[in-house]
């Protein structure tokens, strides 16, 4: 298995671990990358379900939210690419990026309520 076909095995596990944990919020919003390189990420697209993703549904986008191993399509819409993007280019060291909207924090966010990590 190559690096890319193991890290999409893992990225979609990991995917189906925060969906069932409950950190993925509600399922479908926000996105989970991973650092291929120095100009490209595999990312799981918003149509894909965090509950339900597989390694064929992640795709592959440059650091500037092009996708660069297929064509671009409704089902590989990623808006907040630039999140993932620029934490990539501004830390060398970081190799996966998750964007989610889990319920407790979204709330807490809205009532402005400061969030405090506990471990």
């Amino acid at each position: 298995m190559s690096g890319e076909s193991a890290l999409r095995e893992v990225l979609a596990k990991a995917c189906q671990v925060l969906f069932a944990t409950r950190a993925a919020g509600d399922g479908l919003a926000g996105h989970l990358s991973a650092r291929l390189d120095g100009e490209r990420m595999l990312i799981k697209p918003r149509p894909a379900s965090w509950r339900s993703v597989t390694p064929a549904d992640l795709i592959v986008l440059d650091g500037n939210g092009n996708r660069v191993d297929g064509p671009a399509s409704a089902e590989s819409e990623v808006r907040e690419w630039p999140i993932h993007a620029r934490i990539y280019r501004a830390r060398p060291d970081v190799v996966c990026v998750m964007h989610a909207h889990p319920v407790a924090s979204t709330l807490m966010g809205s009532l402005g309520i400061a969030l405090e990590p506990l471990d």
